[in-house]
């Protein structure tokens, strides 16, 4: 992280550790559920996808600040979730062939199809970099949810990207 701490998902809990090998921040999710996915946000909050398919906003101190439900067929655990600047969250919904945004309600406000998406994050540019199981493919997205960009790989699954 810019600060020089570690976060560190697992299935129980989200925690973010110092240079010291300090733990300064720790959260587990109510009611036994488990972490899928998870992501430490700029301003201090994180944000995780559970195993009941429900999103939870968590402040610095580990407080549920929100939460939301969001209809996965199949939940997968790993692959990636990206929370914007603007509180919205970009969701992977493998089994729906497609990659949504919601606003911080829970809202959905942008999709595009993709066959099983397994990451997603949005760009500098504005544009959206998403992976697919199946096609082996990184695949870029304008806001119009056209295609203006793809890397494809040879026999094997491409299941994360980064651009900056």
């Amino acid at each position: 992280m810019p600060n020089g701490n570690t976060f560190i998902a697992t299935d129980l809990q989200l925690e973010e550790v110092n240079a010291q090998g300090k733990v300064v921040f720790t959260f587990s999710p109510p009611d036994g559920d488990r972490i899928m996915k998870a992501m430490k946000l700029p301003n201090g909050e994180s944000i995780c996808l559970t195993n009941d398919a429900r999103v939870l906003r968590v402040d610095a101190n580990g407080k549920i600040l929100n939460k939301f439900d969001v209809p996965l067929g199949t939940r997968l655990f790993g692959g990636r979730i990206y929370g914007l600047n603007n509180g919205r969250i970009l969701i992977p919904h493998n089994a729906e062939n497609k990659v949504v945004e919601y606003d911080r309600d829970g809202k959905p406000i942008w999709e595009v199809v993709v066959q099983q998406p397994i990451a997603a994050l949005r760009l500098p540019n504005g544009n959206t970099l998403v992976t697919s199981m199946s096609e082996n493919r990184a695949i870029e997205f304008d806001r119009n949810g056209r295609e203006v960009w793809q890397y494809r790989a040879e026999n094997t699954r491409v299941t994360r990207a980064l651009r900056r």
